[in-house]
């Protein structure tokens, strides 16, 4: 029989939590179930290496994209296949994926075996799956973190959270600009920014479209850096990133297809990084590396 883990999001309310195992186990009623709630990162990593050591057929996450960021760092390179259903914020793994329709329609990737490898972006020594970066976004990250620990209801929202913090972010005239040295490629620049992401898929926080080049399974991720010297400028280009339309023609936008880059503060000044939503812990340097073919995952992405 075939051994299922599924790793329920501990902030979800009761009803929640009830209505995603009612409908796994509908869904699943021929394989041995094992349903868990940790309340800690040990914890969560403890049930990650107990799926892994039990040689289990299934790893099932129901949350966001931060509880899938932790579950990374164990199943990088392992056998088990992740089977991501939304119930955070933003989603944005599980919309690459194709999977926000609903359990049932989730559940069916694994059913019909549709099952894929998927690069990971290993950042200093910590994976990230989806999207990343420096400045305006790490801010907006680290405020939105808050805002749910505090405010439970704003889950409700989803992405907007996300795009509300930003907006606000980027009118402010006294927005900070990070001094950074960014080699790639064998070439070296030298830029002041508010905005750098570096991407694994096309869209952030929902349907915000970063990229129209980068998929997850190339061998390749995105380096994206704001140059804009008109503040004005820079927030049109947000705003039509916002509404899911990348502005190809911007050329303030530095757009870079690669397989590793080292971005160093010149202000020698720890700098935050987020990672999938979540913020790294920080440094002055960060040498980032493309790891292909990491990750088995469930899809149903077209």
């Amino acid at each position: 029989m075939e051994t299922v883990k599924i790793i329920l999001n501990h902030r979800a309310g009761c009803n929640d939590q009830s209505y995603w195992k009612s409908e796994i186990e509908k869904i699943l009623f021929r394989r041995e179930l094992h349903f868990v709630s940790p309340h800690n990162l040990y914890e969560l990593h403890a049930e990650v290496q107990d799926a892994i050591n039990k040689n289990m057929d299934l790893l099932i996450s129901v949350g966001g994209d931060g509880t899938v960021n932790t579950m990374l760092q164990d199943l990088a390179n392992q056998k088990i296949g992740l089977l991501v259903i939304p119930g955070g914020t933003a989603n944005d793994l599980a919309r690459e994926l194709g999977l926000t329709k609903g359990v049932r329609f989730a559940l069916s990737s694994y059913l019909e075996n549709n099952i894929t490898k998927m690069d990971l972006i290993k950042v200093n020594n910590r994976y990230l799956a989806t999207n990343g970066g420096i400045g305006v976004p790490a801010e907006v990250a680290k405020i939105a973190n808050v805002i749910r620990t505090r405010y439970p209801l704003t889950k409700k929202l989803k992405s907007q959270v996300y795009q509300n913090l930003l907006g606000m972010k980027l009118i402010n005239p006294f927005m900070k600009y990070y001094h950074l040295k960014i080699e790639f490629n064998n070439q070296t620049l030298f830029v002041k920014t508010p905005i750098l992401l570096i991407n694994n898929q096309p869209t952030l926080a929902g349907n915000s479209r970063v990229s129209n080049t980068t998929v997850n399974n190339d061998g390749l991720f995105n380096l994206l850096i704001f140059n804009h010297k008109s503040h004005l400028k820079m927030i049109q280009c947000a705003h039509s990133m916002g509404k899911g339309i990348y502005p190809a023609s911007d050329s303030d936008l530095i757009s870079v297809e690669t397989k590793q880059v080292k971005i160093t503060s010149m202000d020698n000044e720890n700098v935050s990084f987020f990672g999938d939503g979540e913020i790294f812990p920080q440094n002055s340097v960060y040498d980032i590396t493309l790891e292909p073919q990491t990750l088995k995952v469930y899809s149903l992405a077209q």
